[in-house]
């Protein structure tokens, strides 16, 4: 029962995170190279967002690896596998959101959307390209997590 509630957290903490990250992704994609666009929109999304998804990501990335130990423990060796790489693809989102967007994002909340500085698209072509990789983890790690669920539903019943 108890790996259950875990499981279920996990599955919704990471996924939010990942749905959060692509959508952030997509609303990127969307603003074209509007320099004030870019900087207001982005530190809107930051002053929302900053707190809310890497929570949930976190809370996601705990709850699987105390999954996957009482996995582990049970003897369910292939799905705790499964949960564990989950686990280890979201510590990728987390550290990269941790050490590569949160110092840029204190860098985009000091920018004047009506002037931004002459570099602001470097900074933006570096943020977007950690997002890419975030997106990437966070999305890979609710399917591993999500095809983890799946073996164990498949190997209880």
């Amino acid at each position: 029962m108890f790996g259950t509630l875990l499981r279920a957290v996990a599955l919704l903490g990471l996924g939010l995170s990942a749905g959060g990250a692509l959508c952030i992704l997509f609303l990127d994609r969307a603003q074209g190279a509007n320099p004030s666009l870019y900087v207001e929109s982005k530190q809107l999304m930051i002053r929302a967002l900053t707190v809310p998804l890497p929570v949930l990501g976190g809370v996601g990335l705990v709850a699987a690896l105390a999954d996957g130990v009482l996995l582990w423990r049970a003897g369910l060796r292939g799905a705790s596998a499964w949960v564990f790489a989950a686990a280890v693809v979201g510590l990728v989102a987390i550290l990269t959101t941790r050490f590569g967007h949160f110092p840029l994002n204190a860098q985009l909340l000091q920018w004047d959307p009506a002037q931004p500085p002459s570099g602001w698209m470097e900074v933006r072509n570096r943020w977007e390209a950690l997002h890419r990789v975030r997106t990437l983890a966070s999305t890979a790690s609710f399917a591993l997590l999500a095809f983890g669920d799946a073996l164990l539903t498949r190997t209880v019943k």
